[in-house]
């Protein structure tokens, strides 16, 4: 098996290397000018901050060891590792779909900044 202490901090998903900007939240009104448009700058500097997350949030969900076998729920050796990892599982795509939230109200600000729909969405 892997070795979750490189995977997991505290049970938590691990946001290793993630860097910190300004602001994380993707509602800011730091991203819009007075005329209602998106500071190009702004917004591509948040949607990377939200796509490195999302992909480290997605390598840690995907480097967890399987626990979904029958000896997981039937075994006292296989029933203690499924106890351990399941709920980093859990916080792992949590956050995952946290980023998937955000990435979505940010395609929502370009299509409101008049960017057509399926552009906004590539």
């Amino acid at each position: 098996g892997r070795n979750l202490i490189h995977v997991t901090v505290n049970g938590q998903c691990n946001p290793r290397d993630v860097p910190q900007q300004g602001s994380n939240d993707m509602n800011s009104s730091s991203s819009w000018s007075a005329e209602g448009g998106i500071y190009s700058k702004t917004h591509t500097d948040e949607v990377r901050h939200v796509m490195v997350h999302l992909i480290r949030a997605m390598r840690d969900f995907l480097a967890l060891p399987l626990v979904n076998r029958s000896i997981h729920l039937y075994s006292q050796k296989g029933r203690k590792a499924r106890e351990i990892v399941r709920p980093i599982q859990q916080n792992c795509l949590q956050d995952v779909y946290e980023q998937m939230q955000r990435l979505t109200l940010a395609v929502e600000r370009l299509k409101e900044a008049g960017l057509p729909g399926n552009e906004a969405a590539r």
